[in-house]
């Protein structure tokens, strides 16, 4: 049989996706116009954007980074691309999937950076499982990624994060948000995407520089200085890692120094105005916070009148999913025909998550029809933000982190272990009441 689109070559697949018959070069072409589609249409990049690829060494993160090469090259673009991968500590895992990384710096000639869990918690994910064992391991491992992954991109001056999460892995984040009831999750999943079109320039200055990371080239401040600074009315940094900083770790000195600024910023504003009545502090944070979060909307502005749908939080970094529409099937067959090197073995812990069950509900659903994945995705499109119920995005007082309370996850995790019980606080920001989802049936209203 011919290819369809050819009709000269043997067909070497059907795409699941529109059931094109094909062969091995003209699906390559087509799988890499597709991602091109998913970037235009969601309005992904701009122009001399620099876009920071997150990578594991895995196929889902080898293929985006080999296709927004290729795109780069083929169309011109004026992307910088750099590589971030995260050593989470995993012992027999981690690091052999790093040397797919490595392999992947030399090949596309990119800027590699590789950040430490026990550099910038003090732990690694050995360490945490000996404390809470394997049952939410991956919960506190998804929160340190996070966080790493917007510290590895302010060391990059980064104006955009790409993943490699493919349409089976959003598939399965939807379906595991429908069983725990959390619908502002379940609409964050796909509406994030509408970031991706205000990137706000200013993301990276902590306030008032116009060039990204403050002076990232010429930083003089010595690990002295930069643990000496003294923030009044907050809360210090918590460095437990002082004996660590030295020439060969400067990556740490520079994000102690970003997150330094943004709570000396913060804390500056609050203390110039603050009286010795103690109950009026968070009056002062909230104002602040205000005035913080105006001054970034206002310069947001003067963007296209196409980004107009902003949620309030321009500074924050978009997180980017260029291969969502792509089924796992295919980006497995677009690394085997192009032979590209990657890390196939699953996680140590990942067979005890509660993802791994939905993971394989989605492959027995696959067998009976591809599209059910793609439909579970859309579905999830006519769940929508309430934009006055939406978080603030604030500052974590401890770490200068971006947070939608005042003190992040990360930070919670951090003191829950050092002072170690129970797992209780691993559910420190959960909500006590779940939210009532009404039901419209034969025009009477009911609540589930």
């Amino acid at each position: 049989m011919l290819c369809e689109k050819c009709n000269e070559k043997n067909v070497c697949m059907m795409r699941p996706s529109n059931k094109e018959k094909l062969c091995k070069e003209c699906f390559i072409e087509s799988f890499e116009e597709d991602v091109h589609d998913t970037i235009l249409k969601k309005r992904m990049f701009e122009d001399n954007d620099k876009i920071c690829i997150a990578v594991s060494g895995g196929k889902d993160s080898s293929v985006l980074a080999h296709v927004l090469v290729n795109l780069k090259k083929k169309y011109n673009y004026k992307w910088e691309l750099f590589l971030l991968a995260i050593d989470e500590g995993i012992k027999g895992y981690r690091d052999d999937s790093l040397k797919v990384v490595y392999k992947l710096e030399k090949l596309y000639n990119l800027p590699l950076k590789i950040l430490k869990f026990e550099n910038l918690f003090s732990y690694t994910m050995d360490d945490v499982v000996k404390f809470i064992g394997k049952k939410n391991n991956c919960t506190v491992c998804g929160v340190f990624r996070r966080q790493s992954f917007e510290k590895g991109a302010l060391l990059f001056n980064a104006t955009k994060l790409v993943t490699g999460h493919n349409a089976d892995d959003l598939a399965e984040t939807i379906l595991m948000n429908m069983c725990r009831g959390d619908i502002d999750k379940l609409a964050k999943n796909i509406n994030d995407m509408s970031n991706a079109g205000h990137m706000n320039k200013k993301y990276n200055c902590a306030g008032d520089s116009q060039n990204g990371i403050k002076n990232l080239e010429n930083i003089q401040n010595s690990p002295e200085q930069v643990r000496q600074k003294n923030y009044k009315n907050c809360e210090n940094i918590d460095d437990n890692n002082d004996n660590n900083h030295n020439n060969d770790n400067y990556d740490d000195i520079i994000l102690n120094d970003i997150m330094s600024e943004r709570l000396d910023e913060k804390c500056s504003c609050i203390n110039n105005n603050l009286d010795n009545d103690r109950g009026k502090k968070d009056e002062e944070i909230q104002k602040y916070e205000q005035n913080y979060e105006e001054k970034y909307n206002n310069s947001n502005n003067n963007n296209d009148n196409d980004n107009n749908n902003s949620n309030g939080n321009s500074f924050f970094l978009p997180r980017l999913k260029p291969l969502m529409w792509c089924y796992e099937k295919e980006i497995v067959l677009y690394a085997f025909h192009l032979k590209l090197d990657y890390f196939s073995t699953e996680c140590t812990y990942s067979p005890n998550s509660f993802r791994g069950n939905l993971r394989c509900f989605i492959k027995d659903i696959e067998l009976i029809n591809a599209q059910f994945i793609l439909n579970i995705i859309h579905s999830a499109e006519f769940f929508y933000f309430n934009s006055i119920n939406q978080k603030r995005l604030n500052i974590c007082i401890k770490c200068g982190a971006y947070t939608s309370n005042k003190i992040c996850k990360a930070c919670l995790i951090i003191d829950g272990l050092n002072n170690y019980t129970d797992n209780s606080f691993l559910y420190s920001n959960k909500k006590k009441a779940k939210k009532k989802i009404s039901i419209h049936f034969d025009n009477k209203k009911v609540e589930g």
